[in-house]
Protein backbone atom coordinates (compact mmCIF):
# COMPACT_ATOMS: atom_id res chain seq x y z
CA UNK A 1 0.00 0.00 0.00
CA UNK A 2 1.31 3.55 -1.11
CA UNK A 3 2.23 5.55 1.52
CA UNK A 4 5.52 7.94 3.19
CA UNK A 5 7.05 9.34 5.91
CA UNK A 6 6.83 12.69 4.91
CA UNK A 7 9.66 15.57 6.71
CA UNK A 8 7.05 18.52 8.51
CA UNK A 9 6.72 21.29 5.91
CA UNK A 10 4.79 23.97 6.06
CA UNK A 11 2.51 23.67 3.18
CA UNK A 12 1.68 20.00 3.26
CA UNK A 13 -1.79 19.82 2.10
CA UNK A 14 -0.74 22.04 -0.59
CA UNK A 15 1.96 19.15 -1.16
CA UNK A 16 -0.55 16.56 -0.97
CA UNK A 17 -2.31 18.18 -3.38
CA UNK A 18 0.37 18.22 -6.31
CA UNK A 19 0.79 14.85 -5.50
CA UNK A 20 4.41 15.65 -4.27
CA UNK A 21 3.91 13.80 -1.08
CA UNK A 22 0.92 10.95 -0.28
CA UNK A 23 -1.19 9.96 2.49
CA UNK A 24 -1.01 6.65 3.49
CA UNK A 25 -3.33 4.78 1.06
CA UNK A 26 -4.59 7.43 -0.41
CA UNK A 27 -6.34 8.09 2.72
CA UNK A 28 -6.93 10.85 5.23
CA UNK A 29 -3.96 9.64 7.13
CA UNK A 30 -0.72 11.48 6.78
CA UNK A 31 2.23 10.08 8.47
CA UNK A 32 5.17 12.95 9.35
CA UNK A 33 8.15 13.61 11.56
CA UNK A 34 9.50 16.21 13.57
CA UNK A 35 13.58 17.24 13.43
CA UNK A 36 15.13 14.44 15.74
CA UNK A 37 17.24 17.29 17.99
CA UNK A 38 15.51 20.24 18.33
CA UNK A 39 12.28 21.77 18.20
CA UNK A 40 9.88 23.12 15.45
CA UNK A 41 7.61 25.34 16.43
CA UNK A 42 5.64 25.53 13.70
CA UNK A 43 3.75 21.92 14.41
CA UNK A 44 0.71 23.91 15.96
CA UNK A 45 -0.03 25.42 12.87
CA UNK A 46 0.49 22.70 10.85
CA UNK A 47 -1.50 20.21 12.39
CA UNK A 48 -4.08 23.38 12.70
CA UNK A 49 -3.60 23.84 8.41
CA UNK A 50 -3.86 19.86 8.08
CA UNK A 51 -7.17 19.60 10.39
CA UNK A 52 -9.18 22.47 8.20
CA UNK A 53 -8.54 20.10 5.35
CA UNK A 54 -9.80 17.04 6.85
CA UNK A 55 -6.21 15.39 7.29
CA UNK A 56 -5.29 13.63 10.10
CA UNK A 57 -1.84 13.75 10.76
CA UNK A 58 0.13 10.45 12.21
CA UNK A 59 3.05 11.85 14.05
CA UNK A 60 6.16 9.16 13.55
CA UNK A 61 8.00 8.29 16.66
CA UNK A 62 7.23 11.26 19.02
CA UNK A 63 9.84 8.67 21.73
CA UNK A 64 12.68 9.82 19.84
CA UNK A 65 12.20 13.82 19.86
CA UNK A 66 14.31 16.06 22.43
CA UNK A 67 11.83 18.23 23.23
CA UNK A 68 9.20 15.48 24.05
CA UNK A 69 11.81 13.29 26.21
CA UNK A 70 12.78 16.28 28.01
CA UNK A 71 9.01 17.27 28.63
CA UNK A 72 6.42 14.33 27.53
CA UNK A 73 3.48 16.71 28.20
CA UNK A 74 4.11 18.86 25.34
CA UNK A 75 2.87 15.62 23.12
CA UNK A 76 -0.72 16.36 24.81
CA UNK A 77 -0.94 19.30 22.98
CA UNK A 78 0.22 17.67 19.83
CA UNK A 79 -2.34 14.66 20.54
CA UNK A 80 -5.55 17.93 21.03
CA UNK A 81 -4.61 19.69 18.32
CA UNK A 82 -5.61 16.46 16.04
CA UNK A 83 -2.78 14.16 15.81
CA UNK A 84 -2.18 10.40 16.35
CA UNK A 85 0.87 8.65 17.08
CA UNK A 86 2.89 5.76 16.06
CA UNK A 87 5.76 5.00 18.17
CA UNK A 88 8.29 2.38 16.97
CA UNK A 89 8.19 -1.30 18.06
CA UNK A 90 12.24 -1.26 18.55
CA UNK A 91 11.76 2.00 21.17
CA UNK A 92 10.40 -0.18 23.08
CA UNK A 93 13.86 -2.61 23.38
CA UNK A 94 16.01 0.48 23.82
CA UNK A 95 17.61 0.31 20.74
CA UNK A 96 17.19 4.21 20.30
CA UNK A 97 18.45 4.82 23.68
CA UNK A 98 16.67 4.42 27.78
CA UNK A 99 14.80 7.83 27.20
CA UNK A 100 13.26 6.89 24.45
CA UNK A 101 12.32 3.89 25.80
CA UNK A 102 10.93 5.42 28.92
CA UNK A 103 8.86 7.88 26.69
CA UNK A 104 7.39 5.42 24.89
CA UNK A 105 6.66 2.79 27.71
CA UNK A 106 5.05 6.33 28.95
CA UNK A 107 2.85 7.04 26.38
CA UNK A 108 1.67 3.62 26.15
CA UNK A 109 0.59 3.69 29.71
CA UNK A 110 -1.23 6.95 29.46
CA UNK A 111 -3.17 5.46 26.17
CA UNK A 112 -1.72 8.02 24.05
CA UNK A 113 -0.26 5.39 20.85
CA UNK A 114 -2.37 4.81 18.06
CA UNK A 115 -0.08 2.88 15.71
CA UNK A 116 3.41 1.02 16.51
CA UNK A 117 5.33 1.26 13.36
CA UNK A 118 8.73 -0.51 12.24
CA UNK A 119 10.97 2.56 10.54
CA UNK A 120 12.33 0.02 8.36
CA UNK A 121 14.61 1.40 5.82
CA UNK A 122 15.90 -1.73 4.92
CA UNK A 123 15.08 -5.69 3.97
CA UNK A 124 17.61 -6.64 6.88
CA UNK A 125 15.65 -5.11 9.72
CA UNK A 126 14.74 -8.03 12.08
CA UNK A 127 11.53 -6.38 13.21
CA UNK A 128 9.17 -9.38 12.92
CA UNK A 129 11.50 -11.04 15.34
CA UNK A 130 10.81 -8.65 18.33
CA UNK A 131 6.82 -8.33 17.75
CA UNK A 132 6.16 -10.84 20.77
CA UNK A 133 8.52 -9.56 22.72
CA UNK A 134 7.22 -6.10 22.67
CA UNK A 135 3.85 -7.46 23.09
CA UNK A 136 4.90 -8.97 26.10
CA UNK A 137 6.16 -5.89 27.69
CA UNK A 138 2.95 -4.08 26.66
CA UNK A 139 1.06 -6.42 28.31
CA UNK A 140 1.76 -5.21 31.47
CA UNK A 141 0.20 -1.76 30.94
CA UNK A 142 -2.28 -2.29 28.52
CA UNK A 143 -4.94 -4.58 27.69
CA UNK A 144 -4.63 -7.14 24.93
CA UNK A 145 -6.99 -5.13 22.83
CA UNK A 146 -5.57 -2.35 23.25
CA UNK A 147 -2.28 -4.54 22.01
CA UNK A 148 -4.04 -5.45 18.87
CA UNK A 149 -5.69 -2.36 18.16
CA UNK A 150 -1.69 -1.15 18.26
CA UNK A 151 -0.42 -3.60 15.74
CA UNK A 152 -3.23 -4.77 13.65
CA UNK A 153 -6.99 -3.34 13.78
CA UNK A 154 -6.21 0.63 13.63
CA UNK A 155 -4.01 0.08 10.67
CA UNK A 156 -6.75 -1.97 8.69
CA UNK A 157 -8.83 0.89 9.44
CA UNK A 158 -6.29 2.95 7.49
CA UNK A 159 -6.41 0.64 4.68
CA UNK A 160 -10.10 -0.28 4.55
CA UNK A 161 -10.09 4.29 4.83
CA UNK A 162 -12.31 3.86 8.27
CA UNK A 163 -12.01 6.58 11.29
CA UNK A 164 -9.92 5.37 13.93
CA UNK A 165 -11.90 5.79 17.20
CA UNK A 166 -9.89 6.73 20.24
CA UNK A 167 -9.85 6.46 23.84
CA UNK A 168 -9.22 9.44 25.93
CA UNK A 169 -5.40 9.42 26.92
CA UNK A 170 -4.64 10.50 30.67
CA UNK A 171 -2.34 13.43 31.23
CA UNK A 172 1.29 13.31 32.52
CA UNK A 173 1.92 14.34 35.65
CA UNK A 174 5.31 15.05 37.32
CA UNK A 175 5.97 13.74 40.54
CA UNK A 176 7.42 15.03 43.58
CA UNK A 177 10.96 13.47 43.05
CA UNK A 178 11.01 14.85 39.39
CA UNK A 179 10.11 11.94 37.82
CA UNK A 180 7.06 11.55 34.85
CA UNK A 181 4.19 9.38 35.32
Amino acid sequence: YLGNEVFVENNMPGLIKEKKITTLNNSHYLLFELPLNYRYNGVEEVLFELGCKRYTPVLAHPERYGFIKEDPRRIERIIDKGAVLQCNLESFLGKYGKHAKKTAILLLKHHMITFIGSDIHHDTNKFYDDIETVKKLMRKYISEKEIEDLFVNNAKRILNKEEISLADYKPIKKSLLSKWR
